[in-house]
């Protein structure tokens, strides 16, 4: 008898910890999982955009701003200004770069030396390093950008609140 409930415990403890790998694997498999839709974040205060700012995953993000009094007008305008600040990778700015790049090399091609075949290894080395240096500087450029775009609404909010709590004096 004990031998039976011994083997029935056994079988369910297998099933049970089978079960319990299969929904572990669906866990860790939907956590990779990219999310279809932007996650709404509601910033009440400051601070909220401090640790908004300092967040990996914050272009995945769609913050709303409520803050206490502040109009909804100003209210829009800053959360569409965050948004697409939290949302900058400096792609476009790198983009826009990597093309200067390539017309300042194509200009100083035309302009200090010959298109002749055995001038064209310095202007693809020329014009290689310009794209990926121009590509790079545009890119920490545009991060940059935003990251002073996220600091000035922190501040414009930070403000706000201390007009608040002191009266609007």
């Amino acid at each position: 008898m004990q031998d039976q409930e011994l083997s029935l415990s056994r079988s369910s403890s297998s099933e049970l910890s089978s079960r319990s790998m299969k929904s572990f694997a669906m866990k860790t498999f939907a956590a990779r999982m990219p999310i279809p839709f932007p996650i709404p974040v509601v910033v009440r205060t400051a601070s909220d955009v401090a640790t908004l700012r300092k967040l990996r995953r914050s272009r995945r993000m769609h913050v709303l701003i409520r803050v206490a009094g502040l109009p909804i007008k100003t209210s829009r305008q800053w959360e569409m200004k965050l948004n697409t600040a939290l949302q900058e990778c400096g792609c476009s700015l790198g983009a826009k770069f990597v093309i200067g790049a390539f017309v300042a090399s194509l200009i100083w091609q035309s302009t200090f030396s010959f298109w002749s075949i055995s001038h064209w290894p310095a202007f693809l080395l020329r014009a290689f390093s310009l794209i990926l240096l121009g590509g790079a500087a545009g890119k920490s450029i545009g991060l940059a950008r935003a990251r002073v775009n996220v600091e000035a609404i922190e501040t414009k909010i930070r403000d706000f609140e201390l007009k608040c709590t002191t009266g609007g004096q």
